[in-house]
């Protein structure tokens, strides 16, 4: 059992170097380690849900007194909860999913998840982009990764799960603190865009 509380330790912890995956296949191939690990595999599939839905409804309590974000998707869900399930127990149908804000007449900010959460401004219309969007957008003070988006600073792959900036958001304390510099920075954004002074939340 020690033996098995170490394994997930590790697991939960460290980053898959070969020497450790030679470690942990040796301990699965002894006695019925395997058969354990597979056991708990579902229990281990809920938890990540669970994880995941928490960042989301954490993310949504900052941003809800500021803006109003709905939920969107590519996969014809109905909730947040149901693309987050699909995305863990039915990885080969899952698409892109997140919640967006109309933030003008052809303007959308977003915060989307494929592998990694990631977010920024779109166009509905790339057909119909006025100037003056265009110019807000470039007059912004940030460094996008592709115009017009971005990762948050500390990256959020809730594919790979194992890292820490993912394992601290299952800890409330923890998961409020990052939660909000990525909050305040989307509502800083949009303030920029409207020529509003850009504010950290108070909330």
């Amino acid at each position: 059992m020690v033996q098995y509380l170490n394994l997930i330790n590790k697991l939960t912890h460290q980053s898959y170097h070969k020497g450790f995956i030679l470690e942990a296949k040796e301990f699965l191939l002894r006695d019925n380690n395997l058969q354990t690990i597979l056991n708990i595999e579902d229990s281990i599939t809920e938890a990540k849900i669970h994880i995941q839905l928490s960042f989301w409804q954490t993310l949504l309590s900052h941003l809800t007194p500021y803006y109003t974000f709905e939920f969107y998707t590519l996969n014809g869900d109905a909730t947040v909860e149901k693309s987050v399930q699909k995305y863990y127990k039915k990885q080969k149908n899952r698409k892109d999913y997140g919640i967006e804000y109309k933030v003008d007449e052809n303007l959308y900010f977003f915060i989307e998840l494929r592998s990694s959460i990631y977010y920024g401004f779109y166009f509905i219309d790339e057909n119909n982009i006025q100037d003056k969007e265009l110019n807000r957008l470039n007059a912004i003070s940030i460094d996008w990764e592709k115009p017009y988006w971005k990762y948050p600073n500390k990256a959020i792959n809730f594919e790979i799960f194992n890292t820490s900036n993912v394992l601290n958001l299952i800890n409330q304390e923890t998961r409020e603190i990052d939660v909000k510099i990525i909050s305040n920075e989307i509502i800083n954004l949009i303030k920029q865009y409207h020529k509003e002074t850009p504010t950290c939340s108070k909330k």
